[in-house]
């Protein structure tokens, strides 16, 4: 079947990203903090991949019901919710164990105890925290929902079809734009590993992104559903960033294993990234009413009177 998509659509998108990411980038950079204004200057970075999937679709002249918004089988919600449990308890298991980082850290029981505010144990209160962050946070999903659109919705299905049902090729261009969208705030601004070198936490996230491309998009393809990268993200943000790395104590060079941003996590993602690799003859049947013909697409612009790209 004839890809509805052209290659300058993806560079269309990948110019609009550019220009809409440069707004809060550049805020995040002259502050010197991505989370200043309150966290303002990391939503407007986080939306701007689906501000720049949506206004390529129209310039498009393509409906933006094609980036994959039915919810589809629990199944893939719940794989995508399990995986990042998965691969952060692993590589965290692995740095605690070895010894780079000890476990329980002080202070997190200790704030979880005053949040909670009941008379139970400090341990209790941390293990409610826990449980609230990894169920009820689910549902705080803006940020993670604004990148999908882009990402999972756009970006990954178009380059799927124009690479010919190329997996591979899809996951790896997927994660060079991903890193490359990242790196003004990890070499300029606040996102990264204090107290390591930014070559090193940005190598650390290139390997992080490939393996956590070939992850979601694998699920997204699989499951014809952006919402798979939606759940897979705000899981992934919620079990690194809230709950095991805040566990996490510094024992000395702590910093250059733990979070996204030291060397076990990308390790583990790459290693479940390469099971999900050996599957990927599975999305040979990349739901059929996602792809549109050329012929459709003529059909719908002759009607509406717009001019594609």
């Amino acid at each position: 079947m004839t890809p509805s998509w052209r290659w300058r659509h993806i560079g269309v998108f990948l110019v609009l990203l550019a220009v809409f990411t440069a707004i809060g980038t550049s805020l995040a950079i002259v502050s010197g903090n991505l989370f200043g204004a309150s966290g303002y200057y990391t939503q407007l970075i986080m939306w701007s991949p689906a501000a720049a999937a949506a206004l390529t679709a129209v310039i498009a002249g393509t409906p933006l019901s094609v980036f994959g918004w039915k919810w589809g089988d629990w199944k893939w919600q719940f794989l995508a919710w399990l995986t990042p449990l998965a691969y952060v308890s692993i590589a965290y298991g692995l740095i605690w164990s070895v010894g780079w980082g000890r476990v329980p850290n002080p202070e997190f029981v200790a704030d979880a105890a005053k949040s909670v505010g009941l008379p139970i144990p400090p341990a209790a209160s941390a293990l409610l925290m826990i449980f609230f962050s990894a169920t009820l946070g689910m549902f705080y999903f803006g940020g993670a929902l604004g990148e999908e659109i882009g990402w999972r919705g756009f970006l990954v299905p178009a380059l799927f079809e124009l690479t010919n049902r190329n997996f591979t090729a899809t996951a790896l261009i997927n994660a060079v734009i991903w890193a490359c969208w990242h790196a003004p705030i990890i070499f300029f601004s606040s996102y990264n590993n204090r107290g390591v070198p930014r070559w090193y936490s940005f190598l650390c996230f290139i390997i992080l992104n490939i393996g956590g491309a070939t992850i979601v998009d694998w699920l997204r393809l699989r499951s014809g559903s952006l919402w798979t990268g939606v759940v897979l993200h705000t899981s992934h943000n919620i079990f690194v960033q809230d709950i095991f790395t805040p566990l996490t104590v510094n024992t000395g060079k702590t910093q250059y294993f733990i979070d996204e941003f030291g060397i076990v996590l990308p390790l583990v993602m790459l290693a479940f990234a390469i099971y999900f690799w050996t599957r990927r003859r599975e999305l040979m049947n990349f739901p059929e009413s996602e792809i549109r013909t050329n012929e459709e697409v003529a059909v719908r612009t002759q009607r509406s009177g717009h001019s594609t790209l």
